[in-house]
This record gives structure tokens, sequence and C-alpha cells, in this order.
């Protein structure tokens, strides 16, 4: 009896997959693709085409019906099988790509191979070797109303023994399309297939398994798109649930994500939150008494009205901070630890820095002294030269004294990457940044490294003289108008001039009058750090 059970077992489950790194099984699933096609609010158009079609049907069927009735009834009763015939055969080739379709793909050093696992067994097609693929490309399908990208591997299949030929025919039949003769078209709906980190893993296994001439360029550009989606696909599908209601803000010990409990709400306003947790999950004793990590939970609230479209620009303005974070890994930057959401907020984890922005410590404390200054002014040279020397370069479009923290231990950390962008086109953006603080191309939508170097020189006034510069201005702390400052009073005549000139240099209204890379400017302060 045990014996039948465990033999049962076996029959449903998938095969043994070989050891290696680029062995895989993929879920793929149409049914899902097409719940989420359908949970797209944004197609709200297509839905009404999907029922003026429908409406469309019916009346056709009515209308047949009427034809049918007029014609004598002995030719009516031999048209009538063919009318049935035909409209089933439509019925199947249309139903095929849902109904039969594969719900496990498999790829290795044997080539792919397509599993339908169901209650009643699995079934397997048999393997199409790497020598079949012709090369992999990527298209947008459709499927009446229906649309999506896909991943197309094109097959000769004529490298195959005959029998085995016939059954990969048969098999990849709810999947294929015949292309020429001999060469068929796998079609992989990369909306089907249940994670997106899935696609990347698929496209990666080809880059190793294929030559490089088999693979299209829009075939490897799929594993960049899939994953900076990642985040807002997973939201929309947790929004487009029961939960959809707004809540309240985040009070004291509430628990986050079953993980971050709340210690205090450091600042908040209009759409975004920021608070002190502890993360409990990081507690030393067993018995949850020992000391927790703290990290800082950036909260987003996200409109609970206007549909999906609305929803997703939200939050891909909360994903676009993210991804940034996520690829920066330098100590004077701060980690994005994680990310999720509940109803109507979004969620960034950060790390917790103890300490204090320059702004606070400016209004605390005073006018910093030059010594200090100089050196903060080289830490924040190694920050810019980090970012902007990333592929494509990553431009903060925020760097003032707001968004430099200044730990306990004498670190500066630079914060808040959620208006920065990456330079990949020449597409005029929306101006964003402190009025103080943005060079004039900035204002015009066209941020560009330089533009942070501006904002640098802008914030070293600040610390020097306790307020913000004249905005679109050339900024010299130590000009005439600037002698009553309490600057003037410090012994250090010497590096002043030409810490003066440096920063007018950086705040220069021209970019081409700028430094063109802050290398430049770090080995014009480094003189002065020592003096």
């Amino acid at each position: 009896m045990f014996k039948n059970k465990d033999s049962a077992a076996k029959k449903v489950a998938l095969p043994a997959k070989p050891d290696g790194a680029n062995e895989l099984y993929i879920p793929y699933s149409i049914t899902r693709a097409t719940i989420r096609d359908r949970l797209d609010e944004s197609k709200n158009r297509i839905n009404l085409k999907r029922g003026l079609i429908f409406l469309g049907l019916i009346l056709t069927y009515t209308a047949l019906t009427q034809v049918l009735r007029m014609i004598p009834h002995a030719l009516a009763i031999k048209l009538v099988p063919f009318l049935y015939m035909f409209f089933f055969i439509v019925i199947f080739f249309v139903t095929l790509p849902i109904v039969f379709a594969p719900t496990n793909l498999q790829i290795g050093r044997q080539g792919i191979r397509l599993h339908w696992l169901s209650m009643l067994g699995c079934c397997s097609s048999p393997w199409i070797t790497l020598d079949c693929i012709r090369y992999v490309d990527c298209s947008n399908m459709s499927r009446g109303l229906y649309s999506s990208k896909a991943l197309d591997i094109y097959l000769d299949l004529g490298a195959l023994a005959k029998p085995d030929q016939l059954k990969a025919r048969f098999f990849t039949l709810p999947l294929t399309s015949l292309h020429r003769v001999k060469e068929f078209k796998l079609r992989l709906d990369l909306q089907a297939i249940t994670y997106e980190e899935d696609v990347k893993s698929l496209v990666n296994a080809m880059v190793q398994l294929l030559p490089a001439d088999k693979l299209d360029e829009r075939a490897l550009n799929l594993t960049e798109n899939f994953e900076d989606s990642t985040f807002t696909k997973l939201w929309l599908e947790n929004f487009d649930g029961k939960n959809s209601s707004s809540e309240n803000c985040l009070q004291e010990g509430d628990l986050a994500a079953e993980r971050y409990r709340v210690i205090e709400r450091l600042q908040g306003g209009g759409q975004a939150a920021v608070y002190l947790a502890n993360d409990i999950t990081t507690e030393t004793d067993a018995d949850g008494g020992g000391e927790s990590k703290q990290v800082v939970l950036k909260e987003f609230v996200l409109p609970a009205k206007g549909g999906i479209e609305i929803r997703r620009r939200a939050l891909e303005n909360v994903e676009h901070e993210a991804k940034i974070l996520k690829k920066l890994e330098a100590p004077n930057i701060v980690r994005l630890l994680d990310c999720f959401a509940t109803a109507q907020r979004a969620y960034l984890v950060l790390e917790h820095i103890k300490g204090a922005s320059l702004r606070v410590i400016v209004k605390r404390e005073g006018p910093l002294p030059v010594p200090e200054v100089l050196i903060l002014a080289d830490r924040m040279c190694d920050i810019l030269i980090y970012l902007h020397s990333q592929t494509p370069p990553v431009v903060h479009r925020d760097f003032t004294p707001d968004n430099l923290m200044f730990s306990g231990e004498g670190q500066l950390y630079l914060i808040d990457f959620n208006v920065a962008e990456t330079l990949e086109s020449n597409i005029t953006r929306t101006m964003v940044g402190k009025h103080s603080y943005v060079p004039p191309e900035q204002f015009r939508g066209k941020a560009t490294t330089q533009s942070d170097i501006y904002a640098l020189g802008a914030t070293l006034y600040f610390l020097l003289t306790g307020r913000d510069p004249q905005p679109i201005s050339v900024s010299n702390p130590f000009t005439e108008e600037n002698a009553s400052d309490p600057i003037e009073r410090e012994p250090n005549e010497t590096s002043k001039p030409a810490l003066g000139q440096i920063i007018a240099k950086a705040t220069a209204l021209e970019a081409s009058q700028r430094y063109q890379d802050c290398r430049q400017m770090k080995k014009e302060l480094e003189p002065l750090i020592g003096a």
C-alpha cells in the first residue's frame, strides 16, 4: 500500500535535473499570463473590444441560424455537419496554445525540453538538442486581443532522428509556428514565465550554452529589462489583491512585513515618511531578548484612486531609487537592505546611519572651520567620483547638506537617491533639486555629472557660511560681501583664497568653465588639506 503511494508520487514529479550551473526548470503558466493581462486596468479599451467581439460572435451565430432556416431543409442538413466541423477546428487551434501549453520548461547541456505536469502524471517531450537551435530572438506577440513579449527560438529539427522529429513537432505544437518549410519557431510567452527572475536565468543559460552568433541583441537585453521591472510587477500583483484599501501610517511599536518594529517616526509629510525601526530577525538571543539591528524604513504613500496606471507611475518612482541603490556598493553610500509593499504603501529598508546631516550640524554648531570643510570636500569628491564612474554614470541631482550624513565615527554618507538618474540618453527630464544647489542646465532638465559638481561647490559654501548660496550664481564665501562672516576670523588665510577659487570654479554657471570631473577638483584640494 505504501509502495503504491510512493510510486504514484514519483509519477507526478518532474524528472531528476542533471547537475550543473545551467540546468534549469522554469515554471510556465499560460493561465497566469492571461490573468496578468486581464488585471491590467490600463487595457480597458481592449476589454471593451473583447466585449464587442463577443457580441459580434453572438450576432453572427444568430445570423447564420436565420440563414440556415431560409435555405431548403435537405441542404441545411448537409451543411450543418460541415459548419460544426469548421467551428470545432477553429476552437481547437484557438485554444491549443492555452489548453495544451506545458507547465515547465527545461534547459541544459542536452538542450530544451517541455514538461506537462498534472495530477495524472508527468508527460515530457523529447530533448531538442542545442544543435537544433538556429538562433534566438525577441519580439512582440499577439493572440487575438492578448499581447505580450515573446522569446522566439528558431528550430531546425533536421538534426534529430526521424522518430524524434515527429515527437518533437507533436509535443511542441502548442508553442510553435511554422516559420519555413523545415524551420519551426518556438514562442515562449515571457508573461507566462511565473517568476521574472527566471527570464534572466533562461537567457543567461542560453548565453553559456549557445554560440554568441545565435543570440540576437534583443534577447540579450531581456536580462536588464526584466530585472528592472521586477519590483513594480511584484508590487502591482500585491495591490491588485483584496487589501487595496488605504491604511494608516505606521505607529510606534507597529510591525512591518512581520520583521521591522517601528521605534519612532524621524520625519514625514506629503507622500513619504521615514521611520527608525528594529529588524527583529537579527536579535542575538534565541528568546528574542538580544539586541536587534536598527534600520531606516522609508515609506511611500501610493494613490488609492486612479487605477493601475497611476499606481504603476508611483511605484516606478519608488523602484527608481531602489534600482540605483541596489547596484551601488560603496562605504560612503547608504545601503539598500530590503524593499516590500503592503496595501497602498511601498517601503525601502535602508542602512541606519547614526549621526546627523551636515545641515543639522551647521545649524547646531555654526559654520565649520576651513580645515574640517577641506576634509569633508575631499570625501565628497570621492563619493561623486564613484557615482560618476558607473556605467552609465549616476547623477545624484540632489547633492545637498540635507542628504549628506556625518556619522559619529567620522564617516560621511550620501543618502536619498529618490531623484537620482543614470545618463542613458539625451531626454529632457523634469527639473528637480533645491534651487540654491541647482545649476542652469538642471533647471532646464538636462542634468549632467557636472551638475553634481555645482551642487558640491554650493554645499561647501553653506558649510563655510552657514547659509544657502544665491540660486543660479557663482559662489565664493571669501569675497568682500562675506567679509563679516565668522570664517574671516579663522587663522587659515593661506587656504581661503585657493579654496574660494575652487568653490567659484565648481559653481561656474557655464558647465564648460567648471571642473570636467571631480578628480580635477580633488587634485586641487589635496595641497590645501595638508597646509
